[in-house]
């Protein structure tokens, strides 16, 4: 079972664009029984962001970094989780050797968030800052910082036309530098399912044939991801697809922050 501690103080700076907060909202320290077969020990930090500027999307991963997360008795939080991991590969490879194969079974970034639904206007992101160490005992405080770069999407809707596409020969495309790929290709009985996956947020995709007819159905969205249905015949024929999304914006927060641990 996690021991959860509460939080003895917390101050912080904060920069970035938009009316940006950022909010400690739990600490959870995780150990390990002695016979666990899955490693599941871990310090995890969980922060609210908020802005007023748009709904959250994704966090660039590879824009964000986790400068530092460290106690107050001088162990590297960071350092020992890449340590930690390394062990664990060994020790399952150990298992593996004699017969007994255990997946790692979490991820291993520091990094990750977590959107949430608009309510009341209220819209942010939860940030998970993790690593499969744990503090120093005696240890009192942990300071975190980093920079987060991420993707918000507004309330502007734009319409991008391709005059010419045939889906079948289609293995993606681009809107504004987002990828939106065709996957999980399926046919019955002449009908054609498939998804556009993208991060771009896309509120509608329509298929028109020669005569200008609507050829497409949008079904449903998974992940926020369009599933569509067609007639096969117009999978493989040439089509104007034309797509509706919201337009989207890049922001940044730079957090720097002391959190105490007590009871």
């Amino acid at each position: 079972m996690p021991l959860s501690f509460g939080v003895l103080f917390l101050f912080g700076v904060i920069t970035g664009i938009g009316a940006q907060t950022v909010d400690l909202q739990e600490i959870s320290i995780k150990k390990n029984r002695p016979d666990e077969i899955f490693y599941k020990a871990s310090t995890e930090l969980v922060f609210w962001i908020c802005d007023n500027v748009g709904s959250f999307e994704f966090m660039n991963m590879e824009d964000s970094r986790l400068e530092i997360f460290e106690d107050d008795k001088g162990l590297d939080l960071l350092e020992a989780h890449n340590k930690t991991i390394s062990s664990w590969e060994e020790k399952v490879s150990q298992l593996a050797d004699t017969g007994r194969y255990v997946s790692m079974g979490r991820s291993r970034d520091f990094l990750s968030a977590e959107g949430l639904d608009e309510d009341d206007g209220v819209t942010g992101f939860y940030l998970n800052v993790e690593s499969w160490a744990l503090p120093s005992n005696g240890a009192t405080s942990l300071h975190v910082a980093g920079l987060i770069n991420y993707v918000v999407s507004l309330e502007v809707q734009e319409e991008e036309s391709f005059p010419d596409i045939i889906p079948v020969g289609t293995t993606n495309f681009y809107i504004n530098e987002y990828k939106i790929e065709f996957s999980d290709i399926s046919i019955d009985k002449d009908i054609v399912y498939f998804t556009l996956n993208s991060n771009l947020p896309i509120t509608d995709v329509v298929f028109f044939n020669k005569n200008k007819d609507q050829v497409s159905e949008l079904l449903y969205t998974m992940n926020g991801n369009p599933v569509m249905e067609m007639e096969e015949e117009y999978f493989n024929s040439a089509l104007r697809l034309v797509v509706t999304y919201k337009k989207t914006k890049i922001l940044f927060i730079e957090f720097d922050e002391i959190v105490g641990l007590g009871l």
